[in-house]
């Protein structure tokens, strides 16, 4: 059958259709995809199909793509033997246009058997880089590859004095890097880079541990240790290990490892470092504390100051702790207490008044006990200000100082009098009264005098029912105000209305004792007797019909329906 296209002569390929390649190959073989120049040859080698290769072969020799790759680099980095030991006749030492090889593609896929196929023909060539496939290897963390190459290309360095060694460090392959080290542990790159800076850098703590001792307190042409190396990482635990052998080191700039990790926004690392670097400046006289603040005001800038005991700006008058506190910065807030509390700004504020007025609950307690009682310009504390704002959250937290006056003697109640039945009016006030020094003396006298004026009615009217809801209020008053709890006024009011309303409701049921029919609603003087209705009141003979004292008068109530 005869192919009229090249699309079609891709597809009778890739589906292995012998009859009709050797039909039309002629025709064909030279015909390559538009965009990445293969041809039907390579196709045929993504597929492994090793019958439709020995057809394509004789026609398609040492073809390349349009990146200079051979079949051969195909099956090699495709890991397919038989396919590799049939190209390797005609297509094996090609390279590609950045000197790659197939037995680098081989390496890099770690397929040790294709590998140890083309080592005896491709080892030692190098990339246009002077990479060797070992370092390929190496880098692609290709274990098995890596350990069959290095019997014949460890020793060799790239143009950069890169080795497989240096790139086993810098990836972080402990187990590479142990293997090449006795070959290539003191090599180092163009810029004096070794094993130990590359492996601080990517934070392999177990080849900084295999390497500390032979390569520490090295420098790169730059006057870069390890340590500034981690630190400018980030990378905690290799700073640790570092700290106390490369501590104090200065680049060829002047900069110490603490001014890399400031740089480099590594809080964790400035933390550690700093306490043994801040007295150390750059070459420009910078302090660590300069650089922190050479760019715009960050964390890390205030970070570096708060451990350095916290600055004031000389124009504001604002503390670091301010600065922090209008943030909301709650670490740092805790370092420079209680180093910077009580200091004021231009403005006459301290930290908590910036902290309550950005209703910061969190940060509001840290600063309480320094300076919970501190007057702003105003003449305000933190309790007034949270008023002020009808912030009950920060309220709740200060109500402590609701007895702290202002500058002019005012109380923090005042500052919502205009609302007295508020939430925050009610809360200030039930705690007033709760926490007033003459509160409980004066609440027991009226409980006492209230007992005294109860046992003169009960001597008077023994048999009188409504001496019961006297005892029963008396009992409630002293129960609310004496409670081991403190409770918001609001509360009592309630608890004392609802007994009230209970004792009204039970005489309004009371009926007349006369006809026993309609509500007792007149009342008899001086007894004041609530017992007979606006009916049988007119059948009155001077007496009262409950006790029979005399009638000086009477009148009805009115209720509300």
């Amino acid at each position: 059958m005869s192919i009229l296209d090249k699309f079609t002569w891709f597809n009778v390929c890739r589906a292995g259709l012998t009859n009709q390649i050797k039909d039309n190959i002629s025709k064909f073989k030279t015909t390559r995809d538009e965009v990445t120049g293969a041809t039907a040859l390579m196709h045929a080698c993504v597929d492994n199909n090793l019958e439709v290769v020995r057809i394509l072969l004789p026609y398609e020799d040492v073809v390349t793509d349009n990146s200079g790759k051979t079949g051969l680099m195909i099956a090699a980095e495709h890991g397919y033997l038989d396919l590799a030991k049939l190209l390797m006749v005609t297509q094996v030492g090609k390279q590609r246009e950045n000197g790659q090889t197939a037995l680098m593609h081989a390496a890099a896929y770690d397929f040790e058997e294709v590998v140890e196929l083309l080592l005896p023909r491709e080892g030692t060539m190098i990339d246009r880089n002077g990479w060797t496939a070992l370092m390929c290897a190496v880098w692609r963390g290709s274990n098995k590859a890596a350990s069959i190459l290095a019997q014949v290309e460890a020793g060799m360095t790239s143009y950069q004095g890169e080795t497989a060694f240096l790139c086993a460090c810098d990836a972080g392959n402990y187990e590479l890097a142990k293997l090449l080290l006795e070959k290539e542990g003191k090599s180092t790159l163009r810029s004096g880079e070794t094993g130990l800076h590359l492996a601080a850098r990517s934070g392999s703590k177990a080849i900084v541990e295999l390497l500390l001792e032979t390569l520490c307190r090295k420098q790169t042409q730059a006057g870069k240790t390890a340590l500034m190396y981690a630190a400018s990482a980030g990378n905690l635990e290799i700073v640790l290990l570092l700290l106390e052998r490369e501590v104090g080191y200065q680049d060829a700039e002047g900069r110490t490892a603490t001014m890399g990790a400031i740089l480099n926004g590594h809080e964790d690392c400035m933390k550690v470092l700093l306490p043994r670097e801040k007295d150390i400046v750059d070459k420009k006289g910078r302090s660590a504390l300069e650089i922190a603040q050479s760019t715009a005001p960050s964390v890390m800038s205030y970070h570096v100051a708060a451990l350095l005991g916290g600055t004031v700006d000389p124009t504001t008058g604002s503390t670091t702790l301010i600065q922090a506190t209008r943030l909301g910065l709650f670490d740092i807030i805790k370092i420079l207490i209680p180093a910077q509390t009580n200091l004021t700004d231009e403005s006459g504020m301290c930290a908590i008044h910036y902290a309550v007025a950005s209703h910061n609950l969190e940060c509001t307690k840290l600063l309480k006990p320094y300076e919970g009682k501190a007057l702003n310009a105003n003449g305000h504390h933190a309790l007034i200000m949270a008023v002020m704002e009808g912030n009950v959250s920060v309220i709740l937290e200060l109500i402590e100082h609701s007895w702290l006056p202002d500058a002019e003697g005012n109380y923090p109640i005042t500052y919502c009098a205009e609302n007295p039945m508020g939430d925050i009016y009610q809360l200030l006030f039930s705690h007033m009264i709760q926490t007033h020094p003459n509160f409980k003396v004066v609440i027991r006298s009226f409980c006492d005098a209230l007992h005294k004026g109860f046992s003169l009615l009960a001597n008077e009217y023994s048999d009188s029912e409504n001496l019961e809801f006297l005892s029963e209020l008396l009992l409630l008053i002293s129960e609310l105000f004496f409670s081991p709890e403190k409770l918001a006024a609001s509360q009592i009011t309630a608890d004392i209305t609802a007994l009230l309303d209970s004792f009204t409701v039970a005489v309004h049921e009371s009926p007349c004792c006369v006809c026993i029919d309609r509500p007792a609603f007149v009342i008899i003087r001086p007894c004041l007797h609530m017992c007979i209705c606006s009916t049988c009141v007119a059948s009155l003979r001077g007496r009262c019909p409950y006790c029979q004292s005399t009638v000086a008068e009477y009148f009805e109530i009115a209720l509300e329906e």
